[in-house]
């Protein structure tokens, strides 16, 4: 498993520096003209448009499209909001002769009205239907704060594999080669998933140890759903640090090799990725791949916002 300190520093220093430039990109003079580039015109009302179509006829497909293995464990919603901006992003990328290196702040802020809209959609719609449960649909909790907990880490995790899924497809020319790496990592990012569930949850080991602990301190046996809180929390914080990192990491990779996708036509975020959340030795803070090669911070980079590293 990852070091959960590295994971939070990669989530911090990844969120640290995207905020200030969402915040930037949203309030630019031209951010229109630009979003016109790749949306056409009134490209707001066809952001809002293109998120509500994709999500409904994925809502639509989840619940009655043909069956087939795993379906239920893809969110569609959010897979087909990610497929149709991605195509969208790639064809400005990759086809107009006005992309550039100062691009990458309001590419990725545009995104985040269709991230915000597919998770309110999808809720909307478990509502309707009255099958609201998590996302996972491997377990339930028994405290009303446990479900409050996964719920709100389940809507982190659509929006990670949000981040992943369009970063991937638009960091590289060959859709198809991007495509199958992308399924297969996340994959087995699930597998994971699902084995942190079994043990935090299903087995209830976090919980038994904290409730025997607590047992043989105060003398006194703490009833079963305390357990099962305990097992709802550090699910939820282990998983959300994951989450969080996932975001952060593959946006200061995405922006810090933004420059080098225009030149090559190729970037891979998901090894790059996996590199920077794999444990090292010492938690080097510093690490080759969330640092450029001339040494430049988060905090340089917020000062020259239209400037980006090779990598």
């Amino acid at each position: 498993m990852y070091n959960p300190k590295r994971l939070a520093t990669i989530a911090w220093d990844g969120l640290d520096d995207l905020i200030p430039a969402l915040r930037e990109a949203y309030f630019e003079s031209d951010s229109r003209r630009h979003l016109a580039s790749v949306y056409g015109s009134n490209p707001m009302l066809r952001i809002a448009l293109m998120t509500v179509a994709a999500a409904l006829l994925g809502e639509w497909f989840a619940r009655f499209g043909p069956e087939f293995p795993f379906k239920d464990q893809i969110r569609w919603s959010a897979a087909l909001v990610a497929a149709t901006f991605a195509l969208l992003i790639r064809r400005y990328l990759f086809r107009s002769p006005e992309a550039d290196d100062g691009d990458f702040a309001w590419l990725a802020a545009s995104l985040l009205p269709p991230f915000v809209g597919v998770l309110i959609i999808s809720q909307v719609a478990d509502l309707v239907a009255g099958t609201a449960t998590s996302d996972n649909g491997w377990y339930t909790s028994s405290t009303t704060l446990g479900q409050a907990l996964i719920w709100a880490t389940d809507e982190l995790g659509i929006a990670a594999a949000l981040t992943i899924g369009v970063a991937t497809l638009c960091y590289s020319r060959d859709w198809l080669h991007a495509l199958f790496d992308l399924v297969v990592r996340l994959a087995v990012f699930k597998l994971m998933v699902w084995i942190t569930v079994l043990v935090t949850i299903e087995i209830g080991i976090i919980g038994r140890i904290v409730g025997a602990i607590l047992e043989a301190v105060f003398g006194i046996t703490f009833p079963e759903w305390m357990q099962q809180l305990a097992d709802d929390l550090s699910y939820a914080a282990l998983i959300s640090v994951i989450y969080l990192a996932i975001i952060g990491g593959t946006w200061t990779i995405c922006r810090d090799r933004f420059a080098e996708l225009l030149k090559t036509g190729h970037v891979d975020i998901l090894s790059g990725l996996n590199e920077a959340l794999r444990p090292e030795e010492k938690d080097d803070l510093e690490d080759d791949t969330l640092t450029p090669s001339d040494g430049s911070t988060d905090e340089t980079r917020r000062k020259e916002p239209n400037q980006t590293q090779s990598g």
